[in-house]
């Protein structure tokens, strides 16, 4: 892979492993209906944040470092400052509400 993996993304994902490792050892012998309800229980405890990261890895308009840049106006195109401050949002997806901060 030649880009880093943001540190958000790799942060879920260690949890998630952390925790079917944990289950790896509550759950010896047990039946696979057991194992699917766990690891699906685990992956949805980490899915809404592993997908925020996603989002603020994957959209610019995100990034606190371009928060303040000048953008085209949707109307006239002229390169305008933000008009207000990011306020923080949450948004219901399919993965589960996501925090994000929208300008």
């Amino acid at each position: 892979m030649d880009r880093p993996i943001p540190a958000e993304i790799v942060a879920c994902v260690q949890e998630l492993a952390s925790a079917l490792g944990a289950w790896c050892e509550q759950g010896r012998d047990r039946p696979l209906e057991e194992h699917e309800d766990a690891v699906l229980e685990r992956v949805r405890a980490v899915l809404p944040r592993l997908l925020g990261g996603v989002v603020r890895a994957a959209t610019s308009g995100l990034d606190p470092r371009l928060a303040r840049a000048r953008a085209a106006c949707p109307t006239c195109g002229r390169k305008v400052a933000p008009w207000e401050r990011a306020r923080a949002r949450t948004v219901d997806t399919r993965c589960g509400t996501v925090a994000l901060a929208v300008s």
